[in-house]
């Protein structure tokens, strides 16, 4: 019976010298590599590779322990503000519900002092108009934006601004304090076409909503004539008698800078209450022109409407947050 290759007794060199000291191996392998033939592969690659893992990995863990810190922290904070708010603010409340548009303690829950300034010429008032979120439907797709230019030629220092589809309330309410602006109008269509309106006033913190109904936009008036530049125009609110119609004048009045009751050429915006609407009109007085070879007029003036001209219904009253930029309701209604 024959002996087994590795059952043979191991052969030992007296010297790192003698010429048989490798002759035990194999290297017709290893011949590959010096050729060329096989590329040479340590076991530092692997290492390499494991070591990147483990350090990759370790990273993601402390990234996910940190940004879980973070939102820990976060909502410390935010806790903490809320807590310093109500101890600043212990007499904000939500705000109680009205069932009806003409109740007089309609608008008792806002603070008139900053609007009356406006009112009284101490303050000039700054009107930032915009759309919502997403101003209109598929089937109206320009019909927000244009409501909004429509009430930018009507009211005094206001300026239109486009706003982006993902641009939220707080920004834009961000954006109109930076401005200085004293009001906020956001314009909007629905999906069935009804156009509407609503008016928020950044000192008193209320929002009005308005229903537009028949607008015809100023390009479109028969003869009209445009008002005056450099003059603003003289307001007159009629039909607003009630302690409810008294707070909605108010919020219409504080988008119009003062002007004096007194005669001359400026136009005139006319804002009259009758139910539950209010109609617009927008006119001026203008010197009718004189012919050449003719005796001059009797009458020197006449009036001349500048438009746009349309109706508002009012549908509802809300409260702004100032801390948490929501809207609370007051009273709303459903439109017939």
């Amino acid at each position: 019976m024959t002996r087994k290759a590795w059952d043979q007794p191991e052969r030992k060199i007296t010297s790192l010298d003698d010429d048989k000291l490798w002759a035990g191996f194999k290297w017709e392998e290893t011949d590959k590599i010096l050729s060329g033939e096989i590329q040479p592969k340590t076991m530092e690659e692997p290492e390499r590779k494991i070591r990147w893992r483990i350090g990759r990995k370790r990273k993601k863990e402390e990234t996910a322990m940190e940004e879980a810190e973070r939102k820990i922290r976060r909502r410390m904070r935010r806790k903490r503000e809320k807590e310093e708010t109500a101890m600043e603010e212990p007499e904000r409340k939500i705000p109680r519900k009205i069932a009806s548009l003409d109740d007089d303690e309609l608008w008792a829950g806002f603070k008139w002092e900053e609007t009356d300034k406006i009112l009284s010429g101490e303050i000039q008032p700054k009107t930032l108009i915009t759309t919502y979120m997403f101003p209109c439907s598929k089937s109206y797709p320009e019909r927000g934006p244009f409501i909004a230019r429509e009430m930018a030629s009507v009211f005094p220092n206001s300026k239109y601004v486009i706003r982006g589809p993902n641009v939220r309330h707080d920004a834009v309410i961000a954006l109109a304090r930076e401005k200085g602006c004293t009001s906020l109008i956001f314009a909007f269509t629905d999906h069935t076409g009804e156009d509407s309106i609503s008016i928020v006033n950044l000192l008193n913190h209320a929002k009005a909503d308005f229903r537009v109904i028949d607008l015809i936009p100023r390009e479109d008036i028969p003869n009209r004539s445009d008002p005056i530049s450099g003059l603003y125009p003289r307001l007159q609110m009629r039909g607003f008698k009630s302690p409810a119609n008294v707070g909605t004048a108010k919020m219409i009045q504080a988008l119009f800078p003062y002007v004096p009751d007194v005669p001359s050429q400026r136009s005139i915006a006319w804002f009259e209450k009758q139910n539950n609407y209010i109609f617009f009109r927008h006119s001026g007085y203008f010197k009718k022109e004189t012919v050449e070879g003719q005796p001059p007029p009797s009458v020197r003036s006449l009036i001349k409407e500048c438009g746009p001209r349309f109706a508002l219904q009012f549908t509802g009253v809300h409260m702004f947050d100032n801390h948490t930029f929501e809207f609370y309701p007051i009273c709303t209604t459903i439109w017939p």
